[in-house]
């Protein structure tokens, strides 16, 4: 997924035009993950206002795991074999932590009804809007395999 935005970003012109809007509201690629506000993407200095917590913990260790999957699961196997798709100079480092931060905090888990072991994420155009205040506990998302399609719904207080 976060691949599949990196180069979504890049390539607006060849989406069908509802993705391209969706993909042109997403926090801009060159602000990087610092937009997203989530802890791994923290400077340093940063992290040292949470050091001794299990937090900086968890935070270094993504961090490092992060570089790692960049060099050995993408440059390696995807963006060495397709340069033609992938140039190294326009989808950096940089670029895919903004696109796993996108996934982090955009993406929703799905469990398909007859199998609990087939749960997955993916990310549905709008439908991330629906965790857009804390403590919005009845919106719901739910995927029917059978019906291949996704089933929304949430309650909406004006009022408030």
């Amino acid at each position: 997924m976060a691949v599949f935005l990196m180069w979504a970003a890049k390539n607006k012109s060849q989406l069908k035009p509802s993705l391209a809007k969706y993909i042109q509201a997403l926090p801009e690629v060159e602000a990087g993950p610092a937009p997203l506000n989530q802890s791994v993407f923290w400077t340093e200095d940063e992290l040292e206002l949470i050091k001794g917590t299990d937090a900086y913990g968890i935070a270094i260790r993504l961090k490092q795991q992060i570089r790692e999957d960049f060099a050995e699961n993408i440059v390696k196997p995807l963006f060495l074999a397709r340069p033609d798709m992938f140039p190294l100079d326009a989808f950096t480092y940089r670029e895919y932590k903004w696109a796993l931060g996108i996934v982090w905090s955009r993406g929703m888990d799905f469990q398909p009804k007859e199998s609990a072991a087939a749960r997955f994420r993916a990310i549905v155009p709008f439908a991330d809007m629906f965790n857009y205040r804390v403590g919005l506990d009845d919106a719901i998302a739910a995927y029917d395999a059978q019906e291949n399609r996704e089933a929304y719904r949430a309650t909406i207080h004006p009022w408030e």
